[in-house]
């Protein structure tokens, strides 16, 4: 991935910096791709159901973890011979706080991902439809410019072209 991406840079800077290519009206843009998956409809929406998720998981992680607390304190006031069941109670009640904890956050892991890529496809038709419709011959990411002047960039524009 990364010696495509330097590759691809490579390739892009030489375009960009012959004359010649220029010369025949070669129009270019610069799209903030970051910028697009962020203040996008879709991202934000995306973003409020994320943080839901991650709420709705969280507080029942904190409830269990309080019951986890509360049986630890029971067992410490507990004579000995009466502490066994109880830890084990604690024992089984700890392996599913971290078997819960670890598989909705594998979840919610992946289902970003879907919506990133989603999100990802969505920049990419819009970038496309506007540099159609726009003219465009080469539309590039900010990221793989070493520095592009406020003119070129089309962010704003995608953006709009994005949230029809």
């Amino acid at each position: 991935m990364g010696k495509k991406f330097v590759v691809m840079a490579i390739v892009i800077a030489c375009v960009v910096l012959s004359g010649n290519v220029f010369a025949e009206g070669l129009k270019v843009g610069v799209l903030d791709f970051r910028k697009a998956g962020t203040e996008c409809k879709k991202a934000k929406v995306f973003q409020e159901e994320l943080n839901k998720k991650r709420d709705t998981t969280q507080k029942e992680l904190d409830k269990m973890a309080e019951e986890m607390r509360k049986l630890k304190d029971e067992i410490d006031l507990m004579a000995e011979e009466a502490k066994e069941k109880k830890q084990q109670e604690l024992r089984e009640k700890t392996r599913e706080f971290n078997e819960i904890r670890r598989t909705r956050g594998e979840e919610l892991m992946m289902w970003r991902d879907d919506k990133m890529r989603e999100i990802g496809k969505d920049i990419i038709d819009a970038t496309n439809s506007f540099a159609e419709k726009n003219g465009y011959d080469l539309i590039i990411d900010q990221m793989a410019a070493v520095y592009s002047s406020k003119k070129y960039d089309i962010s704003d524009e995608v953006l709009k072209e994005l949230n029809k």
